[in-house]
């Protein structure tokens, strides 16, 4: 992501009051989700509620200057129906696809031709403002989002485990209410986020701080949980995504519905017609059918090892599963299954308090993950003393 500090920004009252501003659940910001078919932005308060918000498609006119300009038109309309100007805005940020770094968007798959397009510098011209922008990889916002307004702000999901050590007997009812209130009353500083989409990303979020890695190319999906697995077109073998992605899941089907052949099991999965989705492995798995409920475990027992290796590796509060893999009634059953795996392999000397949750931040992630993760940047240049021209 990278972050550009100027000047310092004066004496410590003069930073306190600043930070007091960026604090304010009245502080009013501008959020931009950058996808592959429209720029959306909307008007967000310090609470990371969604005042105001338009939308316009690229329409197959995806050059930086028409996608800058189309951000530019949004905002106007979008303060407009807020009732708000741009002399109100504390800082605006942007979330993006592909590569991020400096400000720059380094390349991105859903924008051919960009290379190195210095996005926040155009958006602050296009909007002809001082103001701070920050810019994030998409992935990265809707991490942030569900640190401010979704699943590690509201607590939603049970622990992975039991709360005294797994395989051994729990501790007293009391001692694990006072866990559980304590718990409750910390905000949430460390999380991980599971995109389980066509293929699988991760965002990391420690000590309050989003991590982008020292090139920005952290790729969760392709972190390796089965050693000599499934081989990957990045060139890796045993790939969480072969396995946990929607395009995984089906692989795993194919491979369910070729055993089934062999040994002339009946199975729901081979009676669709046309090509099998991820949708369908899930539907006829919650319908009952034993071979879709041995794929979707199976995806499970890869996807706790996946998880299991963030727990040990960077202990989060919580991993919250994202994507079209996680929502409606597929993610219930995703959620109870992982559970229960992550229950079967990790390990028995220690608690797994690590919370497993499903997204919850909405369908305006996108705009209010910009948000909060221009939020946090700005606090974290406060605190350090300084001012910022582009973040």
């Amino acid at each position: 992501m990278g972050i550009q500090l100027c000047k310092p920004a004066g004496n410590h009252h003069e930073r306190r009051m600043k930070k007091e501003k960026v604090l304010s659940p009245d502080s009013i910001w501008i959020g931009v989700d950058l996808g592959g078919t429209s720029a959306k932005v909307g008007v967000v308060d310090g609470q990371g509620r969604v005042l105001a918000s338009h939308s316009i498609a690229h329409a197959g006119e995806k050059s930086e200057l028409a996608v800058v300009k189309r951000i530019g038109t949004c905002t106007t309309h979008a303060l407009r129906k807020a009732g708000k100007t741009i002399f109100e805005i504390v800082a605006v940020g942007v979330g993006a696809p592909g590569g991020i770094s400096n400000g720059c968007v380094i390349q991105a798959a859903n924008f051919p031709g960009w290379k190195d397009v210095p996005l926040a510098d155009m958006v602050r011209d296009e909007l002809r403002s001082d103001l701070p922008v920050v810019l994030v990889n998409d992935a990265d916002a809707a991490t942030c989002a569900e640190l401010w307004v979704g699943a590690a702000h509201d607590g939603k999901g049970a622990s992975s485990s039991s709360s005294g050590r797994a395989g051994h007997p729990s501790e007293s009812k009391k001692k694990e209410t006072n866990k559980k209130n304590k718990a409750k009353k910390e905000p949430v500083k460390d999380l991980v986020l599971l995109t389980l989409g066509t293929g699988v990303g991760a965002g990391l979020i420690l000590g309050g701080n989003l991590v982008s890695g020292a090139t920005g190319t952290i790729e969760g999906g392709h972190h390796i949980v089965c050693q000599g697995g499934k081989p990957c077109p990045c060139g890796q073998r045993g790939c969480m995504e072969q396995y946990c992605s929607a395009t995984g899941v089906v692989g795993l089907a194919k491979d369910a519905m070729e055993r089934c052949k062999e040994c002339g099991t009946a199975t729901s999965l081979s009676k669709h017609d046309g090509p099998l989705t991820c949708k369908q492995v899930f539907e006829d798995a919650l319908s009952g059918d034993e071979t879709a409920l041995g794929v979707v475990k199976e995806m499970c027992h890869f996807l706790a090892v996946g998880c299991i290796n963030f727990m040990r590796i960077v202990d989060p509060a919580v991993i919250v599963l994202a994507g079209g893999v996680a929502e409606g009634k597929s993610g219930s059953l995703l959620l109870a299954n992982l559970r229960a795996e992550i229950k079967k392999e990790t390990w028995t000397c220690l608690p797994t308090p690590t919370r497993i949750a499903l997204a919850s931040a909405g369908r305006q992630a996108g705009i209010v993950g910009s948000v909060a993760a221009a939020r946090m940047l700005c606090i974290k240049s406060i605190s350090e003393g300084n001012s910022f021209a582009k973040l």
